[in-house]
């Protein structure tokens, strides 16, 4: 059997620091939050995306088609800020949104409206 009073005393230094411990689970609330809530956006950019896609598409030989592929653009960079937003609230370090690229000032309708159809980071 062993005597615990022989035993020698532990030091304080290698106590767990309670205070670390407890910082690590400060930022749960948000973090949780920020998971549960994943699914239902993911889910609403799913289907947005998708049925802007497939319209625009089935009506890309429509002039109409085009503009609905715009708009897909335009609902996917809302979907992207939307989770840069979410990203800072759950106490993430801060990401640089993306630069949009302007048309230029003398473009005519066409080259303004189809812009993010030519653009990469579209």
């Amino acid at each position: 059997m062993i005597d615990r009073a022989d035993s020698p005393a532990v030091p304080a230094s290698q106590d767990p620091p309670r205070a670390a411990f407890s910082g690590l689970w400060s930022g749960m609330p948000r973090e949780l939050a920020f998971l549960l809530l994943g699914l239902p956006i993911g889910v609403a950019g799913l289907v947005v995306f998708t049925t802007l896609v497939s319209l625009g598409l089935s009506l890309a030989v429509f002039v109409g088609g085009l503009f609905v592929l715009v708009a897909a653009m335009h609902a996917a960079r809302g979907f992207g800020a939307l989770e840069l937003r979410r990203l800072a609230a759950a106490g993430q370090p801060a990401i640089t949104g993306p630069r949009w690229p302007r048309s230029t000032p003398g473009a005519g309708f066409w080259s303004r409206t189809l812009a993010p159809l030519r653009d990469g980071a579209s």
